[in-house]
């Protein structure tokens, strides 16, 4: 954070477990700074299962539950679940902009976490091939640059008192060209338990705390960091 005092923070991401796994330690340090941090989560994961056997609406309420238990660990003041479908946010369109101006406008943050949609070469990681992802990313990105602080975007808002906002700066995750690098040392150990609560994707990983712990060493390595999270960070004009 580059802002003196409190602010508030949004986290704006597609599934469950996506701000955990891959700025967790972040957001926990953001917390014990004073900072409000909150996550909004477009989909439910509803279909993130391997298991022919679970229905989506058991899932639906498995992976919130493990959600909201993962917050608490790290600390987050609010969890909110929009009903997009897991997997078609990419088809979405008019209404996903909509939505996503509609929560910028109303919880007015200072900053903005979300995914990177320009992710990709040189790694092409599953992760950033998921359409939900680089769907959120672009549409973020939009709500937060034009249609959040354009007061010709969205006129019936005012109806509900929403007048436009301008965020001051976003933080993308699951790229490959970050240019900022958070010590997470002191709280990785809640990022740890924050992503163990996501058991339905990560209770079979062999060795989570290693896996984590080995990517954390990796980023800080050359920041001369124990254990970092990685961002690229953009200040809307």
């Amino acid at each position: 954070m580059t802002a003196q005092g409190p602010k508030r923070i949004l986290a704006l991401v597609a599934h469950p477990d996506d701000a955990d796994v891959h700025a967790g330690g972040t957001l926990a340090r953001w917390v014990d700074e004073g900072h409000d941090v909150r996550v909004l989560t477009l989909t439910s994961g509803d279909k993130g299962h391997d298991d022919p056997a679970m229905t989506r609406q058991k899932l639906v309420t498995l992976r919130q539950a493990e959600q909201r238990a993962a917050a608490r660990s790290l600390g987050v003041q609010q969890v909110t679940f929009l009903d997009f479908e897991d997997g078609e946010l990419a088809s979405a369109g008019p209404r996903l902009a909509e939505e996503l101006t509609r929560w910028i406008r109303t919880e007015r943050p200072d900053s903005v976490l979300t995914l990177d949609p320009y992710a990709g070469a040189p790694r092409y990681a599953t992760y950033q091939l998921h359409p939900d992802h680089r769907a959120v990313g672009f549409a973020v990105l939009d709500a937060v640059y034009f249609r959040a602080p354009g007061p010709l975007y969205y006129p019936a808002h005012r109806a509900d008192r929403l007048v436009p906002h301008r965020v001051r700066e976003v933080w993308l995750i699951m790229g490959d060209h970050h240019d900022e690098v958070v010590d997470i040392t002191r709280t990785f150990e809640r990022k740890l338990e924050a992503v163990r609560a996501h058991a339905s994707q990560w209770g079979k990983h062999p060795d989570l705390e290693g896996f984590l712990r080995h990517r954390a060493e990796e980023i800080g390595r050359p920041h001369g960091i124990p254990l970092g999270e990685a961002f690229k960070r953009l200040v809307p004009a």
